[in-house]
């Protein structure tokens, strides 16, 4: 078990930032090794105002979700761009450091949101795709909006929501095995990236899922934060202890000219269900 226990404060957009991180070891002598990741949901589409679940279908960007992406962008090479403070450790403010290596979902809403991100960045050969960091399968629920699966799929909608190891119909996941893919994922990349920092693009319901199981795994409960569209989300993995932390929480403080999206309330990265650990 993760034995770091974050605390968390609130802002004004909706941000969580962590206070306290993984207990300190330098006075032991040792050297903590992370890789810091950033998480940044797609742009806007417009199934995301419909309420309609998306899961492996794939949907474009709406044009403001292009303007999102791009601020999303802008919003990077601005930290970027900053020097590091000065007598500050970097693992605890990596913000100024590049990204070693850019990831994303391979459906084409986040695909493209990491497009944009990139040619910003110039960090178009560091891009690559993998499926594991996909939306959660929705099975017989995909397409449809919350009066829809309601009215035609009662059942499955509410054990979806309320039982993690539900596998739903149709080809879906279960919670457990979105986890269990896309933490899969993130390990390989912690093991491969040491010390270095990674950007992932992916969607609000594997975000929120990464978000809950990383709290679990530190004894905190999961979070009622709604991943935003083009939000950041950062974490990082301590290769010296294997553990994992959250640091901030749906950081939207770049989307203030372009406005995020006015989420539909039957948005599922709006309504976060029981973590699966």
């Amino acid at each position: 078990t993760n034995k770091s226990f974050p605390s968390f404060k609130s802002t004004h957009n909706n941000r969580l930032e962590i206070l306290q991180s993984s207990r300190s070891f330098g006075s032991l002598g040792v050297t903590m090794t992370f890789t810091h990741f950033r998480f940044v949901r797609h742009g806007e589409t417009s199934w995301n105002l419909e309420g309609r679940l998306q899961g492996h279908l794939d949907i474009g960007l709406t044009e403001r979700g292009v303007q999102q992406a791009k601020a999303a962008a802008d919003g990077l090479s601005t930290q970027l761009a900053r020097p590091p403070p000065p007598n500050v450790d970097p693992a605890q403010h990596p913000h100024h450091r590049p990204f070693h290596r850019v990831i994303s979902s391979d459906l084409l809403r986040a695909k493209h949101t990491a497009e944009v991100i990139c040619e910003v960045l110039g960090h178009g050969d560091k891009l690559g795709l993998d499926e594991r960091l996909r939306e959660r399968h929705m099975g017989v629920l995909q397409g449809l909006t919350r009066d829809e699966r309601f009215g035609e799929h009662v059942e499955v909608s509410l054990r979806m929501r309320e039982d993690p190891t539900f596998v739903v119909p149709g080809g879906g996941e279960s919670r457990v095995q979105l986890v269990e893919r896309v933490m899969e994922c993130l390990h390989e990349l912690a093991e491969t990236h040491p010390e270095e920092r990674v950007l992932v693009v992916a969607h609000g319901g594997v975000i929120g899922a990464i978000v809950d199981h990383i709290l679990a795994l530190n004894d905190q409960p999961p979070t009622k934060v709604t991943i935003t569209n083009a939000s950041f989300t950062d974490a990082r993995h301590c290769a010296t202890t294997g553990t994992w932390d959250i640091v901030t929480i749906n950081d939207t403080d770049h989307l203030a000219d372009v406005g995020f999206s006015n989420q539909h309330p039957t948005d599922p990265a709006a309504h976060r269900e029981p973590p699966a650990v």
